[in-house]
């Protein structure tokens, strides 16, 4: 089993208009079986969803994808 792709999703909820924003930070990692798992970045309030996107999307590019290709 290999990763075949890594997906990244730095969503924007709003609860209420009283509530601060959720931003979930959700990733998916994809295998060349068919077979996918997911996670979450734990920064999902204020402004550390940003961040923790960049920083996922900067370890798959340097770590996991360097593997694959």
């Amino acid at each position: 089993m290999k990763i075949t792709s890594i997906d990244i999703w730095d969503s924007d909820v709003e609860l209420a208009p009283k509530w601060q924003a959720w931003h979930p930070v959700i990733i998916r990692i994809n295998t060349d079986e068919g077979i996918s798992g997911l996670g979450e970045v734990g920064l999902a309030y204020g402004t550390g969803h940003s961040g923790g996107a960049g920083y996922v999307k900067n370890l798959a590019e340097d770590f996991l994808l360097e593997t694959i290709r």
